[in-house]
């Protein structure tokens, strides 16, 4: 697979994965106020969406860029990659680009 694909690929999975939970269980956690002081679950709901991903799609970057054999470590290494790097693109995009 082509490098520049495979970074293309992997910042739209941070965007969908951003983008679904801030739009799915941001807008619960900032209009309801009960559950406002628990808004620091976004970033595990995030990280799950992201391991979710990895798996529904096959996704392991290290077989990918690397050639070695797929397995599950690497499809979960990937979704954290995902769930945790969601928020850093969100951030940069948001400073920088809009």
């Amino acid at each position: 697979m082509d490098f520049g694909l495979l970074i293309v690929l992997m910042f739209f999975g941070f965007m969908v994965t951003e983008g679904s939970v801030e739009y799915i269980f941001g807008t619960l956690f900032d209009r309801i106020e009960k559950i406002k002081p628990y808004s620091w679950l976004l970033m595990y709901v995030s990280l799950g969406l992201g391991i979710f991903l990895a798996f529904h799609y096959a996704l392991d970057i290290p077989f990918l860029l690397l050639g070695q054999k797929a397995s599950p470590v690497g499809v979960v290494a990937t979704g954290i990659i995902m769930g945790r790097g969601a928020n850093f693109v969100a951030d940069v995009w948001q400073r920088y680009l809009s």
